[in-house]
Order: structure tokens, then sequence, then C-alpha cells
């Protein structure tokens, strides 16, 4: 048996099933990204603004000049650092701090807004390494002269962060330094993470709400192409019901290629009828040869029984006359004309034995001639009979 591939129902439902799926992922990332880069744009608007805010309480020329002589007893120094503590513990910053630009490599601390008992304070003078995208947006800031800020980025025990730098100019309008600030973004990641499950679990859901959809969609749809594959299976096994029609009144191609197999339904049908009603016709005509020939038979059964009687009949004068013949011919010597009307006698008698034996023949003749008729018409009815059952199992599916 042909192994049967997918069926249309199948492919369809497959087809949409994967293009759901790869719809849902692009719908996925893409909210994803595009939470991710609003909530950054938010916190970075945040941090810029609680910066500039800071650094209007910042001068600028006793800033530079702390940064040029790294003297921590410089008053303006512990005025600074107070202040950008009361900003940080204010606003909720991680951390808040001030710096120089070393070289293209190097930057260095000049005032922390940190305790100075704490962890994560740095002393004027410390010198910090750009290592990460954080280092590289802060010296960008002092190449460019424009705030800036990094992407929410984990830092591994302070978690994730995400850094604003804005810079720090004197009477001249010359960048001197940035201020720099860390917020957390613990809070806004586990947001993002929460909001990334809702998007998937919304997915799914759409998925399956549609995929359900889909499925009666392709379900209407696919219901008479099966139809029409059933008919047509039905059809070339030899099995069909030619009364049965497709009930499919769309003018799509569906609804097209039912009315083309209705009509041709409809023309096998009619041939169909045509055959049953020529074979009732050719019944008809058979029984009545049947009858015709059975007569004939009876007759030629008749003539060869009285073909029998005749021929026995005829061999018992011809032995009757042989014995006349035998006893005439011994008293043939009495007279010349009994001797002559002997002889005429004998000569009518064997003409009377020929014509018998003619007759014989002529009768055997007649009876193997209605013999082979017999046969030639034992044969025709069989044949008719064939081609009754034939119409009989076409009057079934009719």
């Amino acid at each position: 048996m042909k192994k049967m591939g997918l069926t249309i129902k199948t492919k369809i439902s497959l087809t949409v099933l994967m293009l759901e799926i790869v719809l849902s992922i692009i719908l996925i990332v893409f909210s994803i990204y595009n939470n991710e880069v609003s909530t950054k744009k938010l916190m970075g608007e945040k941090i810029l603004g609680i910066l500039n805010t800071a650094k209007f309480g910042i001068d600028g020329d006793k800033f530079e000049n702390i940064a040029k002589s790294r003297n921590e007893s410089d008053e303006y120094y512990e005025e600074l650092r107070k202040n950008l503590i009361k900003i940080k513990e204010a606003n909720e910053l991680k951390y808040l701090y001030t710096v120089v630009k070393n070289n293209n490599e190097e930057f260095v601390y000049i005032v922390d807004g940190n305790e100075k008992e704490s962890e994560g304070f740095s002393k004027i003078g410390d010198v910090g390494k750009v290592e990460d995208d954080g280092g590289e947006k802060l010296l960008s800031t002092f190449d460019l002269g424009k705030d800036n800020y990094t992407d929410i980025i984990n830092q591994g025990e302070w978690g994730y962060l995400l850094s604003g730098f804005s810079t720090i100019k004197n009477s001249k309008n010359e960048v001197v330094g940035v201020i720099a600030g860390d917020i957390s973004a613990n809070m806004v990641k586990g947001e993002i993470n929460k909001f990334k499950i809702k998007i998937i679990i919304f997915s799914l859901i759409i998925i399956i709400l549609t995929y359900s959809i889909i499925g009666v969609v392709v379900k209407k749809i696919v219901k008479p192409i099966k139809e029409v594959s059933d008919i047509s299976d039905d059809l070339a096994k030899g099995e069909g019901d030619l009364t049965i029609r497709l009930n499919y009144k769309s003018k799509d191609e569906i609804g097209i290629m039912s009315n083309n197999l209705n009509s041709f339904l409809d023309s096998i049908h009619n041939i169909v009828s045509v055959i049953k009603e020529e074979s009732e016709i050719v019944k008809v005509n058979s029984e009545e040869i049947s009858h015709q020939m059975d007569t004939i038979t009876n007759r030629a059964i008749k003539q060869i029984e009285i073909k029998d009687e005749l021929y026995n009949g005829i061999n018992n004068i011809k032995e009757k006359m042989n014995v006349i013949l035998d006893n005439v011919r011994n008293q043939a010597g009495a007279t010349e004309e009994i001797s002559s009307s002997v002889i005429e006698i004998s000569g009518s008698f064997e003409q009377i034995a020929k014509n018998a034996e003619n007759t014989m023949v002529l009768s055997s003749d007649a009876y193997n001639s209605a013999e082979e008729g017999y046969k030639l018409v034992e044969n025709t009815i069989d044949r008719i009979k064939d081609l009754e059952n034939n119409a009989k199992k076409i009057d079934e599916k009719l």
C-alpha cells in the first residue's frame, strides 16, 4: 500500500503554527527590546536630571583648583563632598562622584560622595581604568563635552547599575571635570524580567487562540477538498456512488473544482444509464432468442427421433426385400415374364434402399447442423448472460 504523505490540513496547520511562532518570537524580542530601551531612556534622563541639578551647586573654578592640587585639606573639597552625599541620599543613588581625565585609558577620582569609612569610597587622586562601557562613556563625555549615560550593566556584587555623566565647566566654559552617578537598576531589571515573562505568556496564549481559530478555518476549507478526494478514491477503486454530489456553492477554486466533479459524475451517470437501458433491451432479446433456440432444439431432437425410426424401418424393409429377392431369384427360372418383373421389382427395391440411405445421410447432416447451431446458440446465451450480470452490477451502483 502506498504510504500517504501529510494531509493539506496538517501542512496548513504546521505552516500557520510555524508562522505564529516566528511572529511571536519577533514580537517578544521587539517588545523586550523596546521595553529595555524605554526603561534605559527613562532612567538615563532621570540620572542626568539629578547630575545637572547637582552640578549647579559646584563651582567650576574651585573644582579645577582641587583637581590640580589634589589637596583634601581644601575647604571646598569637604564642602563639595558633603553636598554630594546629601544629593546621593536624597535621590537614592548608589554612587555619586567627580573625576577628571588622566589619559585615554585612565581617569582620576577627585571628590567622592561616599562616607570616608565606607567600602566604596575613593580618595582624591585614585586612578580608575577604562574597562567597560561605563569608562568609555565617561571619557567620551570629556572629549565631546556632552552629557551621556550607559546601558543597564550587571556590576556583579553591586548589582545592575545605570551610570550617567555630566560635564563640569569653569567660568571660561571649559570642561574641567565630570560628575558621575550610578543608579540601581535592580528593581527595574526585575520589572523587565517580569515583563518578559508576561509577554511570553501572552504570546503563548495568542498562539493557542490563533491556532485554534485557524484550525476551525482550515477544517472548513479542507472539508470539501477531502470530500473530493474521498469520491475520487472510491471511483478509482470502482466502489463509487454515482448519485452523490458535492454541495459546495462557493465561487472560489474549491467551488469550481466541486462543480467540475459534479459535472463529471453527471456525465458518467448518464452514460451508465444508457448502458443500463441497452442492457435491459439485450436481456429481453436474449430471453427471446433463448426461447426460440429452445424451440429449434426441440424440433431438431424430434427430427432426430423420426430419423432414427425411419432408419430402423428402412433397414427392416431392406432386410425383408433381400429375403424376397433371394426367394424370387430361386424361382426365376419358372417363367421369363416373372423373371423380368422380378428384376424390375428388384431394381425398384434397390432404388428405394438407395433413397433411404440418402435420406439417412441428409438426416445425419441435418442433425449435425442442428447440433452446431445449438452450440452456437449456447455460446451466444452465455455471453448475453455475462452482459446481463455486468448490467446488474452497474445498476447496483446507480
